[in-house]
């Protein structure tokens, strides 16, 4: 009777802990699947939030943008204003022996060897600009150039105008 009672007893012990096992493991899946979606959705609401601010940064980011596209177009125009009206070449004949015509150059603050040996080309002075630019660099004198309005001629050499304009 007694290994009998014990038997018994055995049974009931392994049928309760098989149905603890069952619910432990059936409880523990919908609690797992439960978590993982509120996390999901927890994860989704973040990149939402991410996604939005970046959107709107964008935004920010294409407004800044237009507004200096159009701040440097405005620049641009006053600039080819401002040269426009600083540089203008004018052609003064002067009674000389040989009768060579005299061109005066002006050069304003911030005009660069580029644009003043382009001038010199456009009033005939020089025959190519980018010739007399390299020469200019090549001696070495191209921070040395002055401000202010400078009489030429055609017959004049790059030395010989290099040497006016550095005065």
């Amino acid at each position: 009777m007694k290994s009998s009672l014990r038997a018994f007893g055995i049974g009931l012990f392994v049928a309760g802990a098989t149905l603890s096992i069952v619910h432990a493991t059936t409880k523990e899946q919908p609690t797992q699947q439960t978590a993982a979606s509120t996390q999901t959705t927890d994860n989704d609401a973040a990149v939402a939030g991410q996604l939005k601010a970046l959107q709107q940064q964008k935004s920010a980011l294409e407004q800044e943008n237009e507004a200096l596209e159009q701040r440097i177009n405005k620049l641009e125009k006053k600039l080819k204003q401002q040269q426009t009206t600083e540089v203008k070449p004018t052609t003064e004949t002067k009674p000389t022996t040989n009768s060579t015509p005299t061109y005066t150059l002006h050069i304003a603050s911030g005009m660069g060897t580029t644009e003043i040996t382009d001038t010199l080309k456009k009033a005939g002075i020089i025959s190519n600009a980018r010739e007399f630019e390299q020469y200019i660099i090549d001696k070495g004198q191209a921070t040395k150039l002055q401000n202010g309005s400078f009489s030429v001629n055609k017959n004049m050499s790059y030395e010989e105008i290099l040497r006016v304009l550095i005065q």
